[in-house]
């Protein structure tokens, strides 16, 4: 593309962050290249040469009709598609708001066997008491997951019951169930 085929006010996809993205020129800019508004963010991005334009857009989609690299799902244009409302388009702030919204639980969730599920430092302080000395986290988390008292998904169940002990005894301190018996190994406070 060159840059005298470059209008200002038309819609052209634009590599951006990586991405290629719609976006609609606004202004030249003063210091080279050209204003533009990513119109799946709505963000203002700076299009600083025509190496990043690849083609004029004839239809605007909306976010929901792009796929994850960029390109639409479908190759139509306006004159092609009767009219409808058009869905919302999705922010991407939105998408992430939703995507990394913590999962609301039920405190009285029962776990697959129907007994109430126990949290994983409550599962250690089981496994501590019936065992009556010391155990490292690998023991710990290792009964605990035999006697059925923990479930987890994770890949290192260990270093998750490891890292929560420790954090357990340093910010409460004395209050702590748990405390360090010798290195890499762990007790009830009050044994």
């Amino acid at each position: 593309m060159k840059k005298e085929n470059v209008t200002v006010g038309e819609t052209y996809m634009a590599k951006v962050s990586g991405l290629v993205v719609p976006v609609r020129i606004d202004s030249t800019s003063r210091i080279g290249g050209w204003d533009a508004t990513n119109l799946q963010t709505n963000h203002r991005v700076h299009i600083k040469s025509c190496r990043r334009l690849r083609g004029a857009v004839k239809k605007i989609f909306t976010l929901a009709e792009y796929n994850d690299r960029g390109k639409p799902f479908a190759k139509t244009t306006v004159e092609d598609t009767p009219p409808q409302s058009a869905p919302a388009a999705i922010t991407t702030q939105e998408a992430t708001q939703e995507a990394t919204a913590p999962v609301e639980r039920d405190p009285g969730e029962r776990g697959a066997n129907g007994a109430k599920r126990v949290s994983g430092l409550d599962a250690a302080a089981q496994v501590l008491a019936e065992a009556g000395k010391p155990l490292n986290a690998v023991a710990i988390a290792a009964q605990a997951r035999a006697k059925g008292l923990w479930t987890t998904n994770g890949k290192t169940p260990a270093n998750t019951l490891n890292s929560a002990i420790s954090r357990e005894i340093k910010v409460k301190g004395d209050a702590s169930r748990f405390a360090k018996a010798e290195r890499g190994k762990f007790k009830l406070a009050n044994a």
